[in-house]
């Protein structure tokens, strides 16, 4: 068995990279949306959907506010957690 020289090595390695940069590169290259098509995107999704527009942004709206408040009350539940620990940390030590 014949051992593999470094520049072997490192020309099978930049091969290997060009030929994923060719594979996923073109795969990359046709799921790209220019502005024309993100436009026409737009138009179609308008013509569908304009008349549930208000509807969904209302529901989106709500939905995002009673995440806020979830999260705000879990933050609340930390730093009260949090304080009960500094305070039981230092009446123990004040012992």
């Amino acid at each position: 068995m014949e051992k593999n020289s470094t520049f072997d090595v490192i020309v099978r390695n930049i091969v290997k990279k060009e030929v994923i940069n060719m594979v996923y590169g073109n795969i990359l290259s046709f799921m790209s949306l220019g502005p024309m098509e993100m436009i026409m995107i737009a138009v179609v999704g308008l013509l569908i959907f304009g008349n549930r527009l208000p509807d969904v942004g209302r529901s989106l709206g709500k939905g995002l506010v009673e995440f806020k408040k979830g999260l705000k009350g879990v933050q609340d539940d930390m730093e009260q957690a949090d304080r009960e620990i500094d305070k039981d940390t230092n009446h123990s030590a004040d012992s």
